[in-house]
């Protein structure tokens, strides 16, 4: 059975704008959970980003 965790917005947004405290030790986690797991974002999530990076 394939595992998925449900991927936070403050983790994308920490990747994406290269927050200088958090985006170090969120990159590496996801690509830790990435081995292991399908990642994913809902619907919410993905809206909330798409607003906030423009």
């Amino acid at each position: 059975m394939e595992r998925t965790i449900l991927v936070d917005n403050n983790i994308i947004l920490d990747v994406i704008t290269h927050d200088p405290i958090w985006s170090d030790w969120a990159s590496d986690t996801l690509l830790q959970l990435a081995d292991e797991y399908s990642l994913a974002i809902n619907p919410i999530i993905y809206a909330e980003i798409s607003i906030i990076s423009k």
